[in-house]
């Protein structure tokens, strides 16, 4: 459990600065005063600029406490249920979530799923997005069936809106592959990494994301001990992350570690088995957090 906790929150403070920086309109920051969140919608750009410039700092607190008061001035102005008000709980969710605390996390996601579901219906992409979230924290409580559940359920949404063959549910079956491996279900978990793969072919831009995916299949097929797949795929996961990444980035240097422990096993099966079993384990688990990387958070009310 704590290796998931860890695969979360590392992923998530990973990616969750840049997609907010990239996502957020420039402006001018603000002095937090009165007039400012009397009417935070006139401000959004503001109090999103401030808010970024603490968590930057780790002053999770501060930046928490910016986002309460835009959530009372949207339920002031609006009422309860409003999509200003969904994507504020959200947006405070996402920033528990980035500090670790997961409680707080899940039930401010629970709540903006509510809102969100009233105010925008069951099946608008803002309700996924919280969904998909809601099923990370899930999964680092050890709450499978309810992650999977969830997961699942999104994934079942998303097909009837937009189809099977989308990156966005290419995503969501990379997340639902990493509940199925925490549930033991290697089999499971490459069958729908399989079917993430053939969609992400299919779209040029989806490159870094299908070498994850790639990555994750060499990982499985290693745990299964079919060196020779996992080679294959670890190669053109390699190919793909010095094309898109960098030969220095950190995933790459992941992938080509665990290249050499494959191909070690597939030298001398028998002797390295014993010996090095245990450290490619370790190594390789390594890979169990980039089906969550796909799934940047997004700054919702930008």
């Amino acid at each position: 459990q704590q290796r998931v906790h860890n695969a979360v929150t590392t992923t998530f403070r990973s990616s969750m600065l840049g997609i907010v920086e990239r996502r957020a309109p420039k402006s001018v920051p603000i002095d937090l005063d009165g007039d400012t969140v009397m009417d935070a919608e006139l401000h959004l750009a503001g109090i999103h600029a401030l808010a970024l410039k603490h968590i930057r700092r780790n002053e999770i607190d501060e930046a928490l406490e910016l986002l309460r008061l835009s959530l009372r001035s949207h339920k002031s102005k609006y009422g309860q249920v409003h999509p200003l008000v969904g994507s504020a709980l959200h947006n405070i969710a996402l920033v528990n979530l980035f500090a670790g605390r997961y409680k707080d996390a899940e039930c401010y996601f629970q709540d903006a799923i509510s809102v969100r579901v009233a105010a925008l219906g069951k099946d608008h992409p803002d309700v996924s997005t919280s969904m998909l979230k809601l099923g990370m924290i899930q999964m680092a409580n050890d709450n499978l069936d309810t992650a999977y559940a969830t997961c699942t359920q999104v994934l079942y949404t998303r097909r009837n809106v937009i189809g099977y063959q989308q990156p966005e549910i290419a995503k969501i079956l990379n997340l639902v592959a990493y509940v199925q491996y925490e549930y033991k279900s290697i089999l499971a978990a490459l069958k729908s990494m399989e079917e993430a793969l053939q969609i992400q072919r299919n779209f040029p831009e989806c490159e870094e994301d299908m070498a994850d995916t790639l990555a994750n299949m060499g990982f499985l097929y290693a745990k299964k001990k079919e060196y020779s797949e996992a080679s294959s795929v670890l190669r053109e996961a390699l190919d793909l992350q010095l094309k898109v990444l960098s030969d220095a980035h950190p995933r790459t240097l992941v992938t080509r570690e665990n290249l050499k422990f494959v191909h070690a096993f597939q030298s001398d099966a028998i002797s390295f088995h014993q010996k090095l079993d245990p450290c490619i384990d370790s190594s390789l688990e390594m890979y169990d957090c980039h089906p969550l990387r796909s799934f940047s958070p997004l700054w919702n009310e930008v």
